[in-house]
């Protein structure tokens, strides 16, 4: 029973479920349960009973349920721990304790779970946590301590835990990690250090942690990687590493060798730092990447030779930078492109031949820029190219005629917020067929000519679907669309407009230069 609004269940209804295994009953807060009534349930295993209305966990019935595998009592909002909750669980796996004011562990409290594979402690006020309170845990491969008001991590503190495989540390207030913090952890593949107030790391703590797959340092002002040795780099020696986040530690410097022997490395997370450059090398040898995440930095320029050899990237993101411009040999070693996010810089170019052999894009942002112009066959021969943004550009023409064979899964273009006036009449007719689902065209701000839209109204079977409605902002064919500003004069009226294009121009001005309404 989940989310239920019961109030109550009789002692009876339990008597009936001898052999039940599992029982849910979280998120039920005006639910009265008898608590002598577990008591009839003999081969339970599994109890959850999170969110419950009830002032406290049941503890003396729950010492009789000693057939328990797994047992969840998260956000009951109880205080404290009983010094003997879990004696006679000695079944007991998994065990979730998160969301409660437990604040100090009772010393040995979990000397008798000696199966426990999973416990979670998060969001439960812990301001310590040693290594006396996880002794006889051997067994223990996830331990979640998120969320809670640690600043520090005692020495050896999960010197016990050599079986375990996931730590979470994420979002407390931790800001000394000695360099035996993590001794004894040869198993460990995942660590989320995320969130806290860490400066600085010593050289030698991740040095042991040879399995690990996933380090996660986001959030801390570390502002570098160098250890306290000369020379040394704190993630030194992690080959095994798969996923990188080392975003938002104020992070300036970006060195040749820092990720030197990541040969495993698939996602790289370096954004939300204060980045200005990238020397070339920085990525040699990572030819596992897949993703770059430079997002939010204040890279001025992207070498040529940065991506070379990375033949497994699929994604690279560096919106929210100052890149004045590309290389049309940056993308050349990453045949394997799916996205690029290049949005929120300041290019106004371009290169032509920037996407050639790039046969696996699927999306492309080149949103906010400063973009005045497009070579027609800048996206020419992108087979699986399905979404296309240019929103907020200084495009003022558009010379791509689209074509089936090019771009057989294209989705959506968006040219909002750019000066358009000048497009070929049937630029996007072949596209915006009604036949043709789930096509986007998005140009309101544009000032487009209407008569480039004359085949709306001329092609029946578009016609008939198309809104005649001025104030809607939209031409309908079947599920495709183009998005128009208000101001736009309907398709219908395309005749109306003078066909000298010197004309229009000096009709769409006044249109264009009406006060905006408050």
């Amino acid at each position: 029973m989940s989310r239920t609004n019961f109030t109550s269940l009789p002692e009876s209804e339990f008597q009936m479920l001898k052999s039940l295994q599992t029982l849910t009953i979280d998120g039920a807060p005006f639910l009265k349960i008898p608590t002598t009534a577990l008591t009839a349930l003999p081969s339970l295993k599994h109890l959850d009973l999170s969110e419950c209305n009830l002032q406290e966990p049941p503890w003396d019935t729950l010492t009789l349920l000693r057939p328990l595998t797994s047992l969840r009592l998260a956000t009951f909002k109880f205080t404290g721990l009983p010094d003997r909750a879990f004696d006679h669980h000695k079944n007991l796996t998994s065990l979730d304790l998160s969301g409660n004011e437990i604040f100090e562990l009772p010393p040995w409290v979990f000397w008798n779970l000696s199966q426990l594979v999973n416990l979670s402690l998060s969001d439960c006020s812990l301001e310590t946590v040693s290594a006396t309170d996880l002794a006889n845990l051997t067994l223990l491969r996830k331990l979640d301590l998120s969320s809670n008001k640690l600043k520090t991590i005692e020495s050896n503190s999960f010197i016990y835990l050599n079986r375990l495989r996931e730590l979470y540390l994420t979002n407390n207030t931790i800001s000394n990690l000695p360099a035996d913090a993590f001794k004894g952890l040869t198993r460990l593949e995942h660590l989320d250090l995320g969130m806290n107030n860490v400066s600085s790391i010593p050289s030698n703590l991740f040095s042991h942690l040879s399995n690990l797959t996933t380090l996660l340092l986001y959030g801390n002002p570390l502002h570098t990687l160098e250890g306290d040795q000369p020379g040394s780099f704190i993630i030194r020696g992690l080959s095994k590493l798969e996923t990188l986040n080392l975003q938002g530690i104020h992070l300036k410097d970006l060195h040749s060798d820092m990720f030197r022997g990541m040969i495993h490395l698939e996602n790289l997370l370096l954004g939300f730092n204060n980045i200005t450059s990238i020397p070339e090398d920085t990525f040699t040898g990572l030819n596992s990447l897949k993703r770059i995440f430079l997002c939010n930095n204040f890279l001025e320029e992207l070498p040529d030779n940065l991506l070379k050899g990375l033949h497994n990237l699929t994604d690279l993101v560096v919106n929210h930078n100052r890149i004045k411009s590309l290389s049309n040999a940056l993308l050349r070693d990453a045949p394997s492109l799916r996205v690029l996010h290049l949005s929120e810089n300041e290019i106004n170019k371009i290169p032509e031949d920037l996407f050639t052999g790039l046969h696996q894009v699927v999306m492309i942002f080149l949103d906010g820029n400063g973009i005045s112009e497009l070579p027609s066959k800048t996206f020419a021969n992108l087979p699986l190219l399905e979404l296309v943004y240019l929103k907020g550009n200084n495009l003022t023409k558009w010379e791509w005629v689209y074509e089936t064979k090019q771009w057989p899964k294209l989705e959506e273009v968006n040219l909002k917020d750019n000066i358009i006036n000048d497009v070929s009449e049937n630029v996007f007719r072949s596209w915006l067929q009604p036949s043709r689902a789930r096509r986007r065209l998005w140009m309101p701000d544009s000032r487009l000519n209407p008569a480039a839209l004359r085949w709306a109204t001329e092609d029946a079977a578009v016609a008939k679907s198309t809104s005649r409605d001025c104030r809607c902002g939209s031409l309908y064919a079947g599920e495709a669309r183009i998005s128009m500003c208000v101001d736009m004069p309907c398709p219908g009226d395309a005749d109306a407009t003078p066909d000298d294009p010197a004309d229009w121009k000096e009709a769409a001005e006044k249109r264009w230069s009406r006060p905006t309404k408050s």
